[in-house]
């Protein structure tokens, strides 16, 4: 509310204090609807006359190109390949709020290779503290936990180098499809890395 004057004289006079825009500059403004934000507030008619609102959707195939790129853990890729929708909530339903963003999946994740390495155990606990949701925190724990006890890192580097064993060969048969689906996925983005 406070911002509203400031921002329609930019608006108008493509000034912000004493600044001046410089010619053909153009400016991107981002905002979360109320919905998401108690404190917002709608914007006036001669303010939002002077804006071209666009308004963007969670795409898991976005986010899944840049997750790659980012080298976003592959459990988490994974996971939400099967669970899309689990990508980005936000709804407050039996009095629980539940958020889970794609800025969780990604803080999560560098939390998940941190702990790894330090070799200490990804649980229900930690993947909480990233997303907010009672629901998709425990799926994503116990897919996590599932997926590395049927395949650990050693697993995986006997598979690369083609020195499967039988017992892991039976264990990977009698999989799930899902995890199956995340064993290819963590193996093709080893391969990547080599």
């Amino acid at each position: 509310e406070t911002l509203a004057p400031t921002m329609l004289q930019f608006l108008q006079n493509k000034t912000f204090g004493n600044h001046k825009l410089p010619d053909g500059w153009k400016i991107i403004l981002a905002g979360n609807p109320p919905e998401y934000n108690r404190s917002v507030k709608e914007l006036d008619a001669v303010t939002s006359d002077r804006l071209r609102i666009i308004h963007i959707e969670p795409d898991y195939g976005s986010w899944k190109e840049y997750a790659t790129l980012k080298n976003l853990h592959p459990s988490i890729i994974a996971y939400l390949s099967q669970k899309n929708d689990h990508l980005c909530l936000f709804s407050t339903t039996k009095g629980e709020k539940q958020i889970v963003t794609p800025r969780g999946w990604e803080e999560l994740s560098h939390s998940i290779y941190t702990y790894e390495k330090l070799g200490l155990e990804i649980s229900f606990n930690l993947v909480s503290q990233f997303l907010q949701s009672n629901d998709v925190s425990m799926e994503f724990s116990n897919y996590y936990i599932l997926l590395n006890t049927i395949i650990s890192n050693h697993d995986m580097n006997s598979i690369l180098k083609g020195d499967l064993k039988k017992d892991v060969k039976e264990k990977l048969k009698k999989s799930s499809f899902d995890i199956q689906y995340a064993i290819v996925w963590i193996l093709t983005n080893r391969l990547m890395d080599i």
